[in-house]
C-alpha cells in the first residue's frame, strides 16, 4: 500500500551581513533586484519622409516598480550614424536630410528610482525625398520657372 505524502512550501528568505538586511526571497515579496531602470517599448518614427515634413518619435515608457515619467531623451540621426538633432519628440526634415535614412535612440529617465533606462533605436525610416508636389518657383526676368515639371517655363 502506497502512502501520499503531503509537502508544504514555505517561502525561503536569504539574510546576509546581519540582522535585517534582506536580499533574496522565493515564493513572493519584494525582489532582490533592487529599484529597475525605467524602459521603452513601440519605439517607432511616424510622418511622411518629405522635406519640410514633419516626423514624431512615438514609444511607450514602463518601469518594474511603477516609477513615474520624468522625460525621454530622444537623439535623431541620418543613415551613417551623425547626430542631426539632440532632444525633441519632433523633427522637421531639411534639404540636408535628403536621400538619408533617418532614426532615433530614445532614453526613458524615471522621475524617482534607478534612471535613466537603456536607450532604444528605431528602426530607420525613409529615404527622405521631396514631395511630389511641392515644386520650387522663383521668378527671372518676369517669367515664372518651376523646377521638375515636364515644362520648366510657364508665361506670366
Amino acid at each position: 500500500m502506497m502512502k501520499k505524502v503531503l509537502a508544504i512550501l514555505f517561502p525561503v528568505f536569504l539574510f546576509a551581513g546581519g540582522y535585517g538586511q534582506f536580499i533574496a526571497t522565493f515564493g513572493g515579496g519584494p525582489s532582490s533586484q533592487g529599484n529597475r531602470v525605467p524602459y521603452l517599448t513601440h519605439v517607432y518614427i511616424a510622418g511622411q519622409t518629405y522635406i519640410d515634413s514633419t516626423l514624431t518619435a512615438n514609444y511607450t515608457y514602463n518601469d518594474y516598480e511603477g516609477d513615474v515619467m520624468d522625460s525621454v531623451h530622444v537623439d535623431w540621426y541620418n543613415r551613417y550614424g551623425t547626430l542631426v538633432q539632440s532632444s525633441g519628440d519632433t523633427y522637421v526634415l531639411v534639404v540636408a536630410d535628403s536621400g538619408y535614412y533617418p532614426h532615433i535612440v530614445a532614453t526613458p529617465y524615471a522621475a524617482t528610482g534607478t534612471s535613466p533606462g537603456d536607450g532604444v533605436q528605431s528602426d530607420s525610416v525613409g529615404p527622405v525625398t521631396r514631395a511630389p508636389w511641392a515644386y520650387p518657383t522663383y521668378f527671372a526676368d518676369g517669367i515664372i520657372w518651376v523646377e521638375g515639371t515636364d515644362t520648366t517655363q510657364i508665361d506670366s
